[in-house]
């Protein structure tokens, strides 16, 4: 794949969706309430969300892993354009690879957006990015295993 057409599957395509996660579904009664008490409590901390709490995940698991990590990024600190990442999602080690997009709290961790990106940036120059091998967690996955070769892993 080229740099080109890396930098817009890293951004979801040309229209700004991401094809390869599940479009928006409507949210039961007590996913919609875990979503309230979400923004609630984002606000509340003065942190702010890059998808308003919206972005695929249930939103009570989104919950639980932003009041884990204590509304900030992980790697900077910040608390403002929050999202979550998938660990597995950037292939490391050999556990890394097994988790691939698993939607576990052990395998998921607030970052901020700008962080996010930059992980995976870096992974990308590393040839360890999910978008160029297959962890071993997404064999099978309609939505993740596009060809990409089998990640070879650091031990």
């Amino acid at each position: 794949m080229d740099k080109a057409a890396l930098k817009r599957f890293a951004k979801g395509g040309d229209d700004g969706k991401r094809s390869d996660l599940p479009q928006k579904k409507k949210l039961n009664a007590e996913e919609r309430k875990a979503l309230a008490k979400l923004k609630f409590e984002a606000k509340k901390r003065g942190a702010t969300l890059h998808n308003g709490g919206e972005g695929g995940l249930p939103p009570s698991l989104v919950w639980h892993i932003l009041r884990r990590d204590k509304f900030e990024c992980k790697a900077c600190g910040t608390n403002k354009d929050l999202t979550l990442h998938h660990k597995g999602g950037i292939v490391g080690s050999k556990w890394l690879s097994k988790q691939g997009h698993k939607t576990t709290p052990e395998n998921l961790v607030v970052l901020c957006n700008s962080c996010h990106s930059k992980m995976h940036e870096e992974a990308r120059e590393e040839g360890v990015d999910s978008s160029q091998v297959l962890p071993e967690g997404d064999k099978g996955d309609p939505r993740r295993d596009h060809g990409q070769p089998d990640a070879q892993p650091k031990k």
